[in-house]
């Protein structure tokens, strides 16, 4: 098939499209792609992002549709205001008296932020959307309390022969770690599609670290299988729940303390892929695994080929 616009002189198409029940997304279109190990790419935006190829995806580099702070892209949720229930379905709850903002849900529920021992805690955001990730969404904010915890973002990517996610490819959709009394974002989405899709890099849509104390902050979601570590106060002696990662879907409950509070950690976000036999090869890393509920293969849909 041509890749050559007569009309435009363009090699890249650009739409937004409105999806059935949800809002728009973004669409770049062109005949292949190859993004070079040298490259970074940060996407910016508030629309979720599709990437489509005629033919070929080949990553070979960063990707990231991870939030900067309180600011979410490709339709994550952001940082709500303070002592506010996090944005999205799955938000996390709100800073209280007695406990920090919960967790951001999405596949996974967030964890809990607590207070001291008998202490009301706030909950962590519950779980929502659909394992084909249609129509596509991101994640979900933690509830707030000292800032941070915005939720990763929706990619989808598209290919009418194959995509491939080398050693060096890493396509990351991470929840934002929180400042002190938050909870941690939620993961994002990650959609592939293609007959042939070929994993030996990384896929990630892990949740970020609950916040803890005056000063701690948690980490951000990891570009890996291991956890992002919630935030640790050394001074008032408390500790933030861990993000999602890997088999653990569900971000963790901050840890109860005398002192002071902590937040709930980020849940895990949804990672599918399509291919013509509903198995792609996988030698890389896929967190949340494979082997959850949050990861999931498929094959095409029928008019896929036409």
């Amino acid at each position: 098939m041509s890749c050559l616009n007569s009309d435009t002189a363009s090699l890249i198409e650009y739409q937004q499209i409105v999806q059935p029940g949800s809002g728009k997304i973004a669409v770049f279109a062109a005949c292949s792609w190859r993004f070079e190990p040298s490259s970074k790419i940060k996407v910016v935006g508030a629309l979720p992002l599709v990437i489509y190829a005629v033919d070929t995806i080949e990553l070979d580099s960063l990707l990231s549709a991870s939030p900067d702070g309180v600011t979410a892209v490709a339709g994550g949720a952001q940082f709500p205001s303070l002592d506010s229930k996090g944005l999205g379905p799955g938000g996390g709850g709100p800073s209280t008296d007695q406990a920090a903002g919960g967790g951001g849900g999405f596949c996974g529920q967030g964890g809990a932020g607590v207070g001291s021992s008998g202490d009301l805690p706030s909950p962590g955001g519950t779980t929502y959307g659909t394992s084909d990730l249609v129509p596509l969404v991101g994640g979900s904010s933690g509830g707030a309390g000292g800032g941070d915890g915005a939720a990763g973002g929706a990619v989808q990517l598209v290919a009418g022969m194959s995509i491939l996610v080398g050693q060096a490819g890493m396509l990351q959709v991470g929840g934002d770690g929180a400042r002190p009394n938050s909870g941690g974002g939620s993961g994002g989405a990650i959609l592939l599609e293609a007959p042939s899709v070929t994993i030996t890099g990384v896929l990630a849509a892990n949740g970020g670290g609950g916040g803890a104390g005056q000063s701690g902050h948690g980490g951000n979601g990891t570009p890996d299988s291991n956890p992002a570590v919630g935030a640790v106060d050394s001074i008032y002696h408390v500790m933030g729940g861990n993000g999602s990662a890997g088999e653990a879907t569900n971000g963790m409950d901050g840890i109860e303390s005398a002192d002071w509070k902590s937040g709930g950690g980020g849940g895990a976000g949804r990672i599918r892929i399509n291919t013509s036999t509903g198995a792609a090869t996988v030698t890389g890393t896929i967190s949340p695994a494979l082997t959850t509920t949050c990861a999931t293969q498929g094959t095409l849909h029928p008019l896929f080929a036409l």
